[in-house]
């Protein structure tokens, strides 16, 4: 892969260089069938509360566009979401969230009819769950492991090159073969640069 072919996508992650005071920006409030959510990797649709809470030092995140959170989910700010789809549509799911400042006693959440207290809490941030993975793993040029029981999905990658689709990457998007990162196209990397959002890290393909 020359040097161009792979600057074409970069893997999305966390910026690790904000400083925060523990390992994650919000930590997911737990509800029946959490553990099946991790990343929001899947395509098929996930059972979710009709309210879902992550607790965070809000003070820290109001600038923040990508956080980190304990169950990898792609959190993304609205802005963040409305420069990629400026780049490009991608298929996906949008899951609000309420980001609840950590440091409020549950007691004192809550009106006297039950409903957060707008003053505590940051809804900004949606979970973006993609509904299509994209078939862009080269087996061929990447160096990896496959499971016995699902020889179609890959595992230990030390090496990962990409195939460019005939029409190019999307914006936003997860390997079929390896569905637990996130990648944006080159362009979609521009953009949020651009844009100035905060919180994200991108890590560079492997060339061959």
């Amino acid at each position: 892969m020359s040097k161009s072919e792979s600057d074409l996508a970069f893997k999305l992650s966390w910026d690790s260089s904000i400083p925060v005071d523990r390992d994650y920006f919000a930590t997911l409030q737990e509800f029946p069938g959490h553990a099946d959510t991790v990343s929001l990797m899947d395509t098929s649709p996930l059972e979710l509360p009709e309210e879902i809470l992550f607790d965070g030092i809000i003070d820290e995140m109001r600038d923040v566009d990508y956080p980190s959170n304990n169950r990898n989910w792609p959190l993304m700010s609205d802005a963040m979401v409305e420069v990629l789809l400026g780049v490009g549509e991608f298929q996906y799911r949008s899951v609000p969230v309420k980001i609840v400042d950590e440091s409020i006693p549950e007691k004192d959440r809550y009106d006297d009819n039950g409903q957060l207290l707008s003053e505590i809490m940051i809804p900004r941030f949606k979970g973006i769950q993609l509904l299509e993975h994209t078939d862009a793993f080269d087996r061929d040029r990447s160096e990896f492991s496959t499971y016995s029981f699902a020889p179609d999905q890959v595992r230990n990658i030390k090496k990962l090159v990409l195939k460019i689709p005939e029409d190019g990457f999307p914006s936003l998007f997860r390997l079929s073969a390896a569905p637990g990162d996130m990648f944006v196209s080159a362009e979609a990397r521009v953009a949020l640069e651009k844009a100035g959002m905060k919180g994200i890290a991108f890590w560079t393909l492997d060339k061959v």
